[in-house]
């Protein structure tokens, strides 16, 4: 057992001991895409995007219409500040829900912290009517949920 839980850099979905199970980052990206799941894919523009690249955003909206889902990635060791705005909605209210998923570029979770690099909720509000702004720490994965009509 030692291979999967003791070998640096091992990434996988879940690992398991004969007295626990627990996730992996990846398997918290897999959870948190499929809990907010959206259909249909919108047309965003990032508009402060100065990552050179390592930030990548996309926004969905769900089947009823009712909620717009903001997933970004910001792949670089830098952490961003991420503008979006987004194209056929109008934010109801001027708040939302995120969920920030950042840790180590390397890191992983061991028998002894489970939850090292989990999820972590906060609030996120809207700057106007169709944009929001996020915070991407380095080596993240965020998304955010809004209502909008």
């Amino acid at each position: 057992m030692c291979l999967l839980v003791c070998a640096p850099r091992v990434q996988g979905i879940s690992f398991f001991l004969p007295n626990m199970t627990w996730l992996q980052p990846p398997g918290f990206v897999h959870k948190m895409i499929s809990q907010t799941w959206a259909e249909t894919t919108l047309a965003s523009v990032l508009s402060n995007d100065t990552s050179g690249g390592a930030v990548s955003a996309a926004a969905q909206r769900t089947a009823d219409g009712s909620t717009l889902v903001l997933r970004a990635v910001n792949t670089g060791n830098v952490a961003q500040s991420l503008a979006a705005t987004v194209s056929g909605v109008s934010f109801v209210g001027n708040n939302g829900t995120s969920w920030t998923l950042s840790g180590s570029q390397y890191g992983d979770n061991t028998p002894s912290s489970p939850t090292g690099i989990s999820p972590v909720q906060a609030p996120v509000a809207t700057s106007s009517a169709t944009t929001v702004t996020l915070a991407l720490p380095a080596y993240s994965f965020v998304v955010a949920t809004f209502n909008v009509q």
